[in-house]
């Protein structure tokens, strides 16, 4: 006659002999063997012929309770998930109960998913909980309507079952330790790991800094050497007094503008605020190319920067627009006259302001005939 099994274990592979000591519990409870599916023991598990998901599907289904003996091993094992999953789903509907029998690998932390803490019975097999195992008894028979053995009897079932595993459950324990103390030693490994690789970043980043710095000092120096040398051309090809109209003329526009691109680049990128004679220079080329305002701008800074050779016709190879009263270079020119000490500089600077506003007088006077 077909018996149903009404119990299904759900376990690892792994825990296969505390699976086969919780059959034999559940049996000294007064139930028959034949109503517990586990597929670790030859005769509850699945019978010759039949494929082991049909088998393990039809039981589930069937069962009324089931124990779940969970481990870390469980936990890893999909096929294990897919159990804990089935039972699940049949429990919210009130189809089955469900036990949770917690081997001391893990702890509830470690449960998530599927299990629901507050609702679903939790026993813990280890030496501080074991009263636990009392209390699943209970819950199980009051599950399977049938009657709880005699205290002698339930004792000497808990005794039996704690000896038989005692064992294993000490090897899990051990193999957990192992587990945790290797992954304490990984972890320092890659910590330590960590702090080497922060500490190389750190001297490639300072290798780097030193590189970048000599790199930039070279290139400096280099750009330095060409600014120098445009300077000298330009020095060379205007002499000192400006480059004239006809100086100018006599070599390629082109030539002439590409010096003093490159030469204003590099003033910028080395940040040199003003050069001696270059600007009167530069004065000279922008007016030879009728660029006069902008002739006008070097001839400022010119003016505000040389300290010496400013006399009357010192722009005289600067054309100047005849409606410019030159008044910032006069203002430039008399803010310097008050602060350099009376001798060839000062008088020379005085001279040139006089003929300056001499011309700055010519000019509105012609303006306002």
């Amino acid at each position: 006659m077909f018996c149903k099994k009404n119990i299904f274990i759900s376990h690892s592979s792994e825990n296969k002999e505390i699976a086969e000591q919780l059959c034999a519990f559940i049996t000294r409870l007064g139930v028959s063997e034949s109503r517990i599916f586990c597929s670790s023991i030859i005769g509850q598990g699945v019978n010759n012929g039949e494929k082991l998901n049909d088998a393990i599907a039809k039981s589930i289904n069937r069962s009324k309770v089931i124990v779940y003996i969970i481990s870390r091993d469980f936990l890893s094992s999909s096929y294990c998930m897919e159990e804990l999953g089935i039972g699940w789903y049949l429990s919210q509907h009130k189809k089955i109960s469900c036990f949770y029998l917690i081997l001391p690998d893990i702890d509830l932390s470690d449960l998530k998913g599927f299990v629901n803490s507050k609702v679903d019975k939790f026993s813990f097999l280890d030496e501080e909980h074991s009263g636990d195992l009392g209390l699943f008894a209970e819950n199980l028979c009051e599950n399977l309507k049938i009657t709880l053995p005699k205290h002698s009897i339930l004792v000497n079932a808990e005794n039996t079952f704690v000896s038989a595993t005692k064992v294993f459950i000490s090897s899990i324990v051990e193999k957990e330790a192992m587990i945790r103390k290797e992954n304490e030693r990984k972890e320092k490994e890659k910590e330590d790991l960590q702090n080497k690789i922060q500490e190389l970043n750190k001297g490639i980043d300072n290798l780097k800094g030193r590189l970048k710095t000599s790199y930039d000092e070279r290139s400096n120096e280099l750009l330095k050497k060409e600014l120098e040398t445009i300077r000298e051309r330009f020095v060379y090809l205007g002499y000192g007094g400006g480059i004239t109209s006809k100086i100018f003329k006599s070599v390629y526009k082109e030539f002439w503008f590409s010096m003093v691109n490159r030469y204003l680049e590099l003033k910028e990128k080395l940040n040199i605020d003003s050069d001696d004679g270059m600007d009167m220079l530069l004065a000279t080329i922008y007016s030879a190319n009728g660029d006069l305002d902008e002739a006008y701008e070097q001839l400022k800074l010119y003016v505000k920067h040389e300290n010496s050779l400013i006399f009357p016709g010192f722009f005289e190879n600067v054309e100047i627009k005849s409606t410019n009263d030159m008044r910032e270079i006069i203002e430039i020119l008399e803010d310097k006259i008050k602060q350099i000490p009376k001798g060839v500089v000062q008088d020379s600077y005085k001279e040139t302001v006089d003929y300056l506003l001499k011309r700055k007088a010519k000019i509105e006077g012609d303006n306002d005939e």
